[in-house]
């Protein structure tokens, strides 16, 4: 399996390139779309490559200079604070309170904050990995810039973005033993539907807040609420 060994960079530019960019040689494999996989022979190799990743030794990470980027709690606080100013004139009052409930209900959740530390890619979901067209195996896995110390339990969260499929196979060919680990999963998901709203705050991108708000209606949080 493929990890991308970046060769060029570019900073942020408010105008090119507001995040910047880096890039490395073209690995094989192709970006799959959700029609085109096949959780079966995805399933197996990815947790195999999470099996691996979360089982570099922290401390080995941490001397190579990886670090958590904020303690659990105030990372979880610095989501919400991110995402309510936008929200608050985009969303109907019922719906702001229902946003509002929900991060009190997930801030009071214990069980977020019980497990241990490892080396986690943030956000492998489908949009960032390569397969092989022919067997529908893992390749590669793209996106490596928010690769942290932290809870392993996002990984699997990004699974979920195609299907409970995808994520019950992953977990089930996943070794590594942690009883509070899909609970945690199916709520950091839910944090994930709050992603692009925060990104177009950051961004000051109204179209992009539009269409962020469309998906978190349709999404666990507010659909049929």
């Amino acid at each position: 399996m493929a990890i991308p060994d970046p060769s060029w960079r570019i900073e942020p530019d408010d105008l090119a390139s507001p995040l910047g960019a880096i890039g490395y040689r073209k690995l094989a494999g192709v970006v799959p779309t959700p029609g085109q996989i096949r959780t079966d022979a995805l399933a197996p190799g990815l947790a195999a490559f999470l099996d691996a990743l979360h089982g570099v030794p922290v401390t080995e990470a941490e001397d190579l200079g990886l670090s958590a980027w904020l303690p659990p709690l105030e990372g979880f606080e610095w989501q919400r604070d991110s995402i309510l100013g936008p929200l608050r004139g985009e969303l109907t009052a019922a719906e702001y309170r229902l946003v509002m409930r929900w991060w009190d209900a997930f801030l009071a959740d214990d069980e977020m904050f019980e497990f241990e530390p490892a080396v986690r890619h943030g956000d492998p979901w489908y949009g960032n990995l390569l397969v092989d067209p022919a067997t529908g195996r893992l390749a590669a896995v793209l996106d490596w810039e928010g690769v942290e110390i932290g809870d392993q339990a996002w990984d699997f969260a990004a699974q979920l973005e195609l299907d409970e499929e995808l994520f019950r196979r992953t977990i089930a060919s996943y070794s590594r033993r942690d009883p509070g680990l899909v609970h945690r999963a199916h709520k950091l998901f839910e944090v994930r539907q709050f992603g692009g709203v925060r990104m177009a705050g950051t961004l000051g991108d109204e179209t992009e807040l539009v269409d962020a708000v469309a998906k978190l209606r349709a999404g666990s949080i507010l659909a049929d609420r």
